[in-house]
């Protein structure tokens, strides 16, 4: 059965994803861990690869071991409410770490194990990217910086 990393997957659109991937594919469920990670892999007899995607330095130890991998998707993300003068750097830098960085550091990481499957990076994207939301400035400018 092919292999399918998923982040963001403990609610919303990652747990939807997930669900939907289980009948096809062995699931690997990255994320921080949670009460609500551990109930959606449970329920879909998924494996939790213990990740936080806004430290990119700890992503290469945490994702070494895997070796097979056919499906790569991108679901996590942050959003920190502001407009942008309201906002600091550090609520931007935080949101693109996890949104931006974090995405980039995972996906080159798996690259070669993805590249032997011939395997798939999906990227889930916001309508933010493209039409940006006054009080959503950093989450907005990151989403556009995934298109």
């Amino acid at each position: 059965m092919p292999i399918a990393l998923i982040t963001g997957a403990s609610g919303g659109i990652g747990a939807a994803i997930a669900t939907a991937l289980a009948p096809t594919h062995s699931l690997l469920l990255a994320g921080r861990p949670s009460p609500r990670l551990d109930a959606v892999a449970q329920r879909l007899r998924a494996t939790i690869l213990p990740l936080d995607l806004g430290d990119t330095d700890a992503i290469h130890s945490d994702a070494e071991n895997l070796d097979e991998l056919d499906v790569l998707v991108h679901n996590a993300g942050v959003s920190i409410p502001g407009h942008v003068a309201e906002s600091g750097v550090d609520d931007w830098r935080a949101t693109f770490d996890v949104n931006v960085f974090g995405a980039v550091a995972l996906t080159l990481e798996l690259l070669p194990v993805l590249r032997r499957a011939q395997g798939h990076v999906v990227f889930v994207n916001s309508g933010s990217g493209r039409k940006v939301s006054p009080g959503m400035a950093s989450y907005s400018a990151s989403k556009f910086a995934l298109r």
